[in-house]
């Protein structure tokens, strides 16, 4: 049987980040990068189109 897609993340959210900074070659750059283009104002929005968990680098 498949596993669920949000279940899939959700077990392996703890780790994600840090398996994508590890495992790819420039990654913590990018996240540094990528964060500091978020807009920072009061009611900014972002449209997040599958960039991972979510959490800041």
């Amino acid at each position: 049987m498949l596993e669920r897609m949000d279940d899939f993340f959700t077990a392996r959210i703890n780790g994600y980040d840090e398996h994508m900074k590890s495992n790819i070659e420039g990654a913590s750059l990018f996240y540094k990068f990528t964060a500091a283009l978020l807009p920072a104002g009061e009611n900014a929005k972002v449209l997040d189109l599958g960039c991972g968990t979510g959490l800041a680098g």
